[in-house]
């Protein structure tokens, strides 16, 4: 049965969009009822899809790009569905006539660093539409790009006299930090996995006002979270290093191949989603600069980004006490949900970076899925213009929650034993995680290769590889 790429977008919002693919049987000889029951099956596909990819829950009527509407008797409508055709769904609302989709009319420069690695269309459309906002002067998208639910993730935004805080994200300060250990790199990853435990909840063994005033950070509502890794792709990983390409900076770095290392990736929990509820009302509209608006925001910003690396190192604190041992040395802390201001004498611009970090503050790691490497990361010292001095953050995700939910339950299976052999890598390495969901949704088969997304990287002389990291033991998140 042949298959329709179809763009879907709400009725109502018509850049609100994504595509699908829907099954079209040849009705060409179909008598009337069979007719109408294909129609009614296509319209409701449609609706379902509505619902699950543009988060319509109201999703009822279905229109061609024409205004003509969907329902279960026409023939003539069918044969007049095309590839790459536009289906508007509404809440209920009548046709409200087709919206001009949002392309870069403005010259503004968009670079995608990929080669080696495809891009989802829909993330490159997103990339494209942030040219429309107003004071957008440049637009970078890194190889691991992918689609957001309103701005893509793996997107650099530059902008001139003002800031939009929904480019950054309810996340601020979601970042990386890398530890040195004492721990030696023949761990057992089985064993070590039995001893994680119990940094769910809430720190009972200090006071989080006290850790927080060490970064200059006023307790806030959220302070119970301080110290969680976090659910969705935050983890806290134990590593060893697996190849070493330059010997003589992992010893300047002060790093011993024969000790573990500690990776942390989280932010800055509810408070981050916080902020930006109290300062971006409308995602599109700017916070012009100079501002009392944009001060406001800032100051909530830095602040958060101060939580966030707190925050990193409490869970470091937390996770190696349980092997007997604390961090011993910060290697990196980089932010890759942020923004940042950049003045001259001339002008005052804005790097917002939503799954992006900076080339410009020193070593970097970019890790893959679980179950895959990380690569220590030096950065090329000189200015990047053209990827507005940033790189990767990771693999970047090919394949959405819901349908890892909707497609790997039914392939893996249910079972504890099909749980358990989720938990277990190719690498050897061990996943400690009792989400069942959480556990598909991080499948490794959901991400990219970090390998190609790394490669993109070094071919555009972003930086190069210092040392290959492989997993011992990943930490995602326990039920209480």
């Amino acid at each position: 049965m042949p298959s329709l790429r179809l763009t879907l977008a709400k009725n109502s919002n018509q850049q609100q969009r994504t595509v699908v693919l829907v099954s079209i049987p040849d009705l060409t000889n179909a008598s009337c009822s069979i007719v109408t029951k294909e129609m009614t099956q296509f319209r409701q596909r449609i609706i379902q899809f509505a619902k699950t990819k543009l988060r319509l829950t109201r999703a009822c009527r279905v229109f061609l790009a024409d205004g003509t509407e969907v329902w279960g008797h026409d023939l003539d409508l069918w044969r007049r569905l095309e590839n790459d055709g536009v289906i508007l769904v509404s809440a209920g609302e009548d046709y409200i006539g087709t919206q001009k989709p949002q392309t870069n009319t403005n010259d503004i420069p968009v670079t995608i660093l990929a080669h080696h690695v495809e891009i989802d269309p829909l993330a490159t459309s997103q990339l494209k539409a942030l040219c429309n906002l107003d004071g957008v002067v440049r637009v970078v998208g890194m190889p691991d790009l992918h689609p957001g639910n309103r701005f893509p993730i793996g997107a650099v935004v530059v902008s001139e006299g003002c800031a939009y805080p929904a480019l950054v994200g309810s996340d601020v300060g979601c970042g990386m930090s890398l530890f040195t250990t004492s721990l030696g790199c023949n761990l057992s990853p089985e064993k070590t996995a039995q001893k994680i435990r119990d940094i769910e909840g809430p720190w009972l063994d200090g006071c989080t006002i006290d850790w927080l005033a060490e970064a200059n950070v006023s307790p806030t509502a959220f302070d119970d979270q301080l110290g969680t890794v976090g659910a969705g792709n935050h983890f806290a990983e134990i590593q060893v290093v697996e190849h070493v390409e330059d010997e003589g900076m992992l010893r300047d770095l002060g790093i011993d191949v024969g000790k573990a290392l500690l990776l942390v990736h989280s932010g800055s929990r509810a408070l981050g989603p916080s902020i930006l509820a109290k300062h971006a009302s409308a995602p599109t509209v700017p916070l012009n600069y100079p501002s009392s608006e944009l001060t406001a925001y800032l100051s909530d910003h830095n602040m958060a980004m101060r939580w966030a690396s707190r925050n990193r190192d409490l869970i470091a604190q937390r996770l190696l006490s349980r092997l007997n041992t604390n961090p011993e040395r910060k290697l990196l802390d980089m932010c890759h949900n942020w923004m940042e201001m950049v003045s001259t004498d001339t002008q005052t611009q804005f790097i917002h970076r939503k799954g992006a970090a900076p080339s410009d503050r020193g070593l970097c790691v970019i890790p893959g899925s679980r179950g895959s490497f990380s690569y220590l990361f030096l950065p090329n010292p000189t200015a990047q213009p053209h990827t507005a001095n940033s790189l990767a953050h990771g693999a970047g995700r090919t394949t959405t929650r819901k349908k890892a939910l909707a497609s790997l339950p039914s392939k893996y299976g249910k079972t504890p034993q099909a749980m358990e052999g989720l938990r277990r890598t190719h690498l050897g390495s061990v996943v400690v995680c009792d989400e069942k969901d959480l556990l598909y949704e991080e499948a490794p088969e959901c991400y990219k290769e970090v390998d190609s997304v790394v490669k993109d990287l070094v071919e555009a002389n972003v930086g190069r590889v210092i040392a290959t990291l492989r997993p011992v033991v990943t930490y995602k998140v326990r039920k209480m």
